[in-house]
Protein backbone atom coordinates (compact mmCIF):
# COMPACT_ATOMS: atom_id res chain seq x y z
CA UNK A 1 0.00 0.00 0.00
CA UNK A 2 1.44 3.35 -1.01
CA UNK A 3 1.24 6.52 1.03
CA UNK A 4 -1.21 8.00 -1.46
CA UNK A 5 -3.55 5.02 -1.10
CA UNK A 6 -3.25 5.16 2.68
CA UNK A 7 -4.16 8.87 2.72
CA UNK A 8 -7.10 8.39 0.38
CA UNK A 9 -8.44 5.43 2.34
CA UNK A 10 -8.06 7.02 5.78
CA UNK A 11 -8.46 10.73 5.08
CA UNK A 12 -11.63 11.05 7.18
CA UNK A 13 -10.06 9.33 10.18
CA UNK A 14 -6.92 11.46 9.95
CA UNK A 15 -8.96 14.67 9.76
CA UNK A 16 -11.20 13.53 12.64
CA UNK A 17 -8.10 13.16 14.84
CA UNK A 18 -6.15 16.21 13.65
CA UNK A 19 -8.97 18.80 13.72
CA UNK A 20 -9.89 18.33 17.43
CA UNK A 21 -6.20 18.41 18.34
CA UNK A 22 -5.73 21.70 16.47
CA UNK A 23 -8.91 23.08 18.10
CA UNK A 24 -7.60 22.06 21.54
CA UNK A 25 -4.23 23.72 20.88
CA UNK A 26 -5.86 26.95 19.66
CA UNK A 27 -8.24 27.02 22.63
CA UNK A 28 -5.36 26.45 25.03
CA UNK A 29 -3.21 29.12 23.41
CA UNK A 30 -5.90 31.78 23.04
CA UNK A 31 -7.82 31.12 26.27
CA UNK A 32 -8.26 34.00 28.71
CA UNK A 33 -5.78 33.55 31.54
CA UNK A 34 -3.00 35.49 33.20
CA UNK A 35 0.60 34.77 32.19
CA UNK A 36 3.28 36.10 34.52
CA UNK A 37 6.73 36.59 33.03
CA UNK A 38 9.74 37.74 35.04
CA UNK A 39 13.07 38.92 33.74
CA UNK A 40 16.13 40.98 34.55
CA UNK A 41 16.59 44.15 32.52
CA UNK A 42 20.10 44.71 33.79
CA UNK A 43 22.38 44.14 36.77
CA UNK A 44 25.67 45.85 37.46
CA UNK A 45 28.29 46.25 40.20
CA UNK A 46 29.99 49.61 40.66
CA UNK A 47 33.43 49.77 42.26
CA UNK A 48 33.48 53.06 44.16
CA UNK A 49 36.90 54.33 45.18
CA UNK A 50 35.61 55.72 48.46
CA UNK A 51 37.17 54.30 51.64
CA UNK A 52 34.95 52.63 54.21
CA UNK A 53 35.68 53.50 57.85
CA UNK A 54 34.21 52.13 61.06
CA UNK A 55 32.84 54.32 63.88
CA UNK A 56 36.34 54.73 65.37
CA UNK A 57 37.72 56.00 62.04
CA UNK A 58 39.69 52.84 61.22
CA UNK A 59 39.92 51.93 57.55
CA UNK A 60 37.83 48.82 56.84
CA UNK A 61 38.09 48.79 53.08
CA UNK A 62 39.74 51.20 50.60
CA UNK A 63 36.81 50.88 48.17
CA UNK A 64 33.15 49.97 48.23
CA UNK A 65 30.82 47.98 46.02
CA UNK A 66 27.40 49.18 44.94
CA UNK A 67 25.22 46.50 43.37
CA UNK A 68 22.19 47.49 41.30
CA UNK A 69 19.63 45.46 39.36
CA UNK A 70 16.48 46.22 37.43
CA UNK A 71 13.88 43.45 37.38
CA UNK A 72 10.40 43.40 35.97
CA UNK A 73 7.23 41.35 36.02
CA UNK A 74 4.70 41.51 33.19
CA UNK A 75 1.27 39.95 32.91
CA UNK A 76 1.43 38.83 29.27
CA UNK A 77 -1.97 37.14 29.52
CA UNK A 78 -5.44 38.42 28.80
CA UNK A 79 -6.85 38.13 32.33
CA UNK A 80 -5.84 39.93 35.54
CA UNK A 81 -3.58 37.99 37.90
CA UNK A 82 -4.85 38.07 41.50
CA UNK A 83 -2.69 38.16 44.64
CA UNK A 84 0.64 38.35 42.84
CA UNK A 85 3.49 37.44 45.20
CA UNK A 86 7.12 38.13 44.34
CA UNK A 87 9.57 36.28 46.59
CA UNK A 88 13.21 37.30 47.10
CA UNK A 89 15.91 35.31 48.94
CA UNK A 90 16.06 38.07 51.56
CA UNK A 91 14.98 41.68 51.91
CA UNK A 92 17.04 44.00 49.70
CA UNK A 93 18.76 46.92 51.40
CA UNK A 94 16.94 49.36 49.12
CA UNK A 95 14.25 48.77 46.52
CA UNK A 96 11.88 50.82 44.47
CA UNK A 97 8.65 49.68 42.79
CA UNK A 98 7.69 51.40 39.56
CA UNK A 99 5.07 52.45 38.63
CA UNK A 100 4.17 53.38 42.16
CA UNK A 101 1.32 51.21 43.45
CA UNK A 102 0.08 49.77 46.72
CA UNK A 103 1.75 46.59 47.90
CA UNK A 104 2.22 44.65 51.12
CA UNK A 105 5.36 42.96 52.37
CA UNK A 106 5.98 39.97 54.56
CA UNK A 107 9.00 38.06 55.77
CA UNK A 108 8.83 34.28 56.09
CA UNK A 109 10.44 32.44 59.04
CA UNK A 110 13.39 31.50 56.78
CA UNK A 111 13.92 35.28 56.07
CA UNK A 112 12.58 35.11 52.51
CA UNK A 113 11.04 38.46 51.64
CA UNK A 114 7.75 38.76 49.72
CA UNK A 115 6.08 41.69 48.01
CA UNK A 116 2.36 41.14 47.39
CA UNK A 117 0.11 43.01 44.96
CA UNK A 118 -3.67 42.60 45.03
CA UNK A 119 -3.79 42.22 41.24
CA UNK A 120 -1.87 42.78 38.05
CA UNK A 121 -4.02 43.73 35.04
CA UNK A 122 -3.35 42.27 31.59
CA UNK A 123 -0.32 43.71 29.76
CA UNK A 124 0.70 45.60 32.91
CA UNK A 125 4.33 45.76 34.05
CA UNK A 126 5.82 46.11 37.52
CA UNK A 127 9.45 47.17 37.74
CA UNK A 128 11.79 46.65 40.68
CA UNK A 129 15.00 48.61 41.10
CA UNK A 130 17.28 47.00 43.70
CA UNK A 131 20.35 48.57 45.29
CA UNK A 132 22.78 47.33 47.92
CA UNK A 133 26.00 48.79 49.26
CA UNK A 134 28.82 46.36 50.16
CA UNK A 135 26.38 43.45 50.10
CA UNK A 136 25.02 41.14 47.41
CA UNK A 137 21.55 41.57 45.97
CA UNK A 138 18.89 38.95 46.65
CA UNK A 139 17.65 36.87 43.75
CA UNK A 140 14.01 36.80 42.76
CA UNK A 141 13.05 33.25 43.74
CA UNK A 142 9.55 33.00 42.33
CA UNK A 143 6.52 34.90 41.10
CA UNK A 144 3.12 33.39 41.75
CA UNK A 145 -0.55 34.34 41.72
CA UNK A 146 -3.78 32.54 42.56
CA UNK A 147 -4.03 31.30 38.98
CA UNK A 148 -0.48 30.75 37.68
CA UNK A 149 3.21 30.53 38.51
CA UNK A 150 5.45 32.94 36.65
CA UNK A 151 8.07 31.89 34.15
CA UNK A 152 11.51 33.38 33.71
CA UNK A 153 12.53 34.86 30.36
CA UNK A 154 15.78 36.25 29.03
CA UNK A 155 15.52 39.73 27.57
CA UNK A 156 17.26 40.72 24.38
CA UNK A 157 17.42 44.07 22.64
CA UNK A 158 15.55 44.28 19.38
CA UNK A 159 14.53 47.08 17.06
CA UNK A 160 11.08 48.57 17.46
CA UNK A 161 9.15 48.70 14.18
CA UNK A 162 6.05 50.77 13.43
CA UNK A 163 2.65 49.16 13.88
CA UNK A 164 2.04 48.97 10.11
CA UNK A 165 5.10 46.68 9.77
CA UNK A 166 3.73 44.32 12.45
CA UNK A 167 0.28 44.27 10.81
CA UNK A 168 1.81 43.64 7.36
CA UNK A 169 3.96 40.76 8.61
CA UNK A 170 1.01 39.22 10.46
CA UNK A 171 -1.14 39.49 7.33
CA UNK A 172 1.54 37.87 5.15
CA UNK A 173 1.98 35.01 7.64
CA UNK A 174 -1.79 34.52 7.81
CA UNK A 175 -2.06 34.43 4.00
CA UNK A 176 0.87 32.00 3.77
CA UNK A 177 -0.70 29.61 6.28
CA UNK A 178 -4.03 29.82 4.46
CA UNK A 179 -2.34 29.14 1.12
CA UNK A 180 -0.52 26.12 2.56
CA UNK A 181 -3.74 24.68 4.02
CA UNK A 182 -5.53 25.24 0.71
CA UNK A 183 -2.67 23.59 -1.21
CA UNK A 184 -2.64 20.59 1.16
CA UNK A 185 -6.41 20.10 0.84
CA UNK A 186 -6.17 20.44 -2.94
CA UNK A 187 -3.37 17.86 -3.07
CA UNK A 188 -5.32 15.44 -0.89
CA UNK A 189 -8.44 15.87 -3.02
CA UNK A 190 -6.44 15.35 -6.21
CA UNK A 191 -4.79 12.27 -4.71
CA UNK A 192 -8.13 10.77 -3.69
CA UNK A 193 -9.54 10.95 -7.28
Amino acid sequence: MTMQQFLTDHLREIVSVVVPFIAWMLTRYFSSRPRLVRSTRHAFTYLINEPLHDAAGNLINPSQLVNVASLHIVNAGSLAAKNVEIVFNWQPQYFNVWPSRHYETKTAPDRRFSIIFANLPPKDVIGFELLSINAPLPEMVTVTSEQVTGTSRTLALQPVYPRWVHVSVFWLIFCGVGLNVFALISLLQTASK
